[in-house]
């Protein structure tokens, strides 16, 4: 690939930030990455927009390129390359009210002033993080708006065209976020991150809230010539038992590579490692021998591809440490009521010598906040008689006369005093005939133009099946409507959920009342000002007014007048 700079396009690119007229990518490179996270947004351009004007572009990257370890027992299980995170914060620590014109300006930082087009006047602040050019950047992740101080600017302006104007207020709050791009000169990769710190508490009145720390994250992967490919290990492990791991490498390389691959737990403690030598383009497997760690229970161990110390990749695989193991290794996870369940298992023996066995499961299902067994199978008591011998078995448990509904699976396996236990959740079901989901009843809502209105929906299914909601065109994926000016009225909205072939359906009244500046508590010179709003109706119709008052105010001998007309 050439090495070009890659930058987001805009009008005018000595005032970055200054204008919302973003015209396209210069040249969209392989290294740019969205983050679909909440607060994190990537200027104009979305996954679907981005689609239909680049079709060759893909996210995510690295899909199809897991690394899988084989693991003695259980299908292969995919694992992926572990990202890189570099943690930042960010202060505002002096920040100022100046006046400009006929306007008042926070003033957070003294560097170049960057406003958003067509909203009120808040300074951003652009910070530039440099990176090896070959440096992959996934996403950047907001952590934290830290350390609040609210302002109140009565003159706060709008922009537009670069210029101070009088604000207008689209939305009476909106939330501090920061966003990013990606950019890439000859040597370098940069990720600018322009971070907006102040919340808008209320547009009309011009209160803000500035948050004067900012934590974001940044995740990527560095550059490695060495891909790791795959791994095959023995999944149930003693404590320190000396083992090995097939570590499967790819040379991605032009050139011949030396390095080591080393094997960690989870404190950092190297376990085991293996020098290594690839020609270019050659694809290996290395055998590495390890010690598995002293701590019982699962555990993740990294294996890493260093060169003179330095970690250039790295992924991790799952072991299971326990001088006594046992798990259910096949069950299904939809019963039909009436038919047995039927569920393999397997044991190993750590603890050194022979052994006699006693192994019960039981069907639980919780009443009241606790968990009562409603069927329990008695396995045949069995002896393993060597250290680290293995027992697999099967049996089935009467689910006769169960109710349906989902139940825990729980088998328990006892020796000498030792118990080693493993559960699983599993439905039963008349599975003879499709149910349709049941959608719980949406109470009313009702807000005023300008707040955020959020929905969860919440539904069950008999079968047990996944299940899908679809939400009034309002509402974004996450539930969550942003009502702003013109919003006002009645709406009876539909929101459906549906297991892919049968769907159930409820209804959503929701009412928003038009901002009427008139119907709000004020902040004046003097104080709390509370202005009269009057109503007046006909008789026939009912009417509501809303009045907002501030979160610390206190209103006392409230009085509501009610006048009828004259006909």
């Amino acid at each position: 690939m050439a090495r070009n700079n890659y930058y987001w396009g805009v009008s005018d690119i000595d005032n970055f930030f200054a204008k919302d007229e973003y015209v396209g990518l210069t040249m969209l490179s392989y290294l740019l990455w969205g983050n679909p996270l909440a607060k994190i947004e990537t200027p104009r351009f979305d996954d679907e927009t981005i689609e239909d004007e680049c079709p060759e572009y893909t996210n995510p990257l690295f899909e199809n390129e897991a690394l899988s370890v084989k693991i003695l027992g259980v299908e292969e299980d995919p694992l992926e390359p572990t990202d890189y995170i570099g943690e930042y914060t960010y202060h505002f620590v002096n920040p100022q009210i100046t006046e400009e014109e006929e306007f008042e300006i926070l003033k957070i930082t003294n560097d170049p002033q960057f406003y958003e087009e067509d909203k009120p006047a808040l300074q951003k602040q652009l910070q530039v993080h440099d990176y090896p050019f070959q440096t992959l950047v996934k996403n950047v992740e907001l952590v934290a708006f830290e350390d609040p101080e609210e302002f109140t600017l009565e003159n706060l302006p709008g922009t537009n065209n670069g210029s101070f104007v009088e604000r207008t207020c689209e939305q009476e709050r909106e939330e501090p976020v920061i966003t990013y791009s990606s950019s890439s000169s000859e040597d370098k990769k940069h990720v600018l991150v322009s971070i907006n710190p102040t919340e808008i508490v209320n547009c009309e009145e011009g209160r803000v809230k500035l948050y004067k720390t900012v934590k974001y994250r940044i995740n990527y992967l560095p550059y490695s010539p060495v891909v790791l490919k795959g791994a095959s290990a023995e999944r149930i492990l003693a404590e320190n038992q000396e083992t090995t791991a097939d570590i499967t490498v790819e040379n991605i390389a032009s050139h011949a590579t030396i390095g080591t691959l080393v094997i960690k737990d989870e404190e950092g403690s190297i376990r085991g490692q293996q020098n290594i030598r690839l020609q270019s383009a050659q694809v290996d497997t290395f055998t590495v021998p390890y010690h598995a760690p002293q701590k019982r229970g699962e555990q993740r161990l990294m294996v890493a591809y260093q060169q003179q110390g330095d970690t250039k990749t790295k992924s991790s695989f799952l072991i299971y440490v326990n001088p006594l193991v046992f798990f259910i290794s096949q069950y299904p996870e939809k019963v039909q009521q009436g038919e047995p369940l039927q569920l393999s298992y397997f044991v190993q023996n750590n603890l050194g010598g022979a052994k006699e066995f006693d192994l019960v499961f039981t069907l639980e299902q919780k009443s009241g906040g606790e968990e009562i067994v409603v069927a329990t199978q008695q396995a045949e008591s069995f002896s393993i008689q060597e250290h680290q011998g293995q027992y697999s078995g099967d049996i089935a448990i009467d689910t006769d006369n169960l109710e349906p509904g989902f139940y825990t699976l729980r088998g328990r396996l006892i020796t000498e005093g030792q118990m080693a236990q493993d559960e699983r959740l599993v439905l039963i079901a008349d599975l003879s005939r499709p149910f349709a989901p049941q959608l719980e009843p949406l109470p009313a809502v009702t807000a005023i133009e300008g707040e955020i209105i959020r929905i969860q929906p919440q539904a069950s299914d008999q079968n047990g099946d996944l299940l899908a909601f679809t939400l009034p065109q309002q509402f974004r994926e996450n539930g969550v409507w942003q009502t702003g000016k013109h919003d006002a009225g009645n709406y009876n909205l539909e929101v459906k959920a549906s297991d892919g072939v049968l769907e159930d359906s409820k209804q959503l009244a929701v009412r928003i009342q038009e901002k009427n500046s008139e119907n709000t508590f004020r902040r004046t010179q003097n104080g709390l000002s509370v202005q009269t709003a009057e109503l007046v109706y006909d008789g026939n119709e009912e009417k509501t007014i809303y009045l907002r008052i501030l979160k610390k105010a206190h209103a006392s001998n409230a009085q509501l007048q009610v006048e009828s007309l004259e006909p």
